[in-house]
């Protein structure tokens, strides 16, 4: 695909946790 390297999967995985968190919080967002 994108030539993903073995662990990138983990930290894709690690950023959508990051973003649905984000979005959780959204109310109190601040631009971190």
């Amino acid at each position: 695909q994108m030539g993903l390297k073995p662990g990138d999967e983990f930290v894709i995985s690690l950023g959508r946790k990051h973003i649905k968190l984000q979005q959780l919080g959204a109310e109190d967002s601040d631009d971190d």
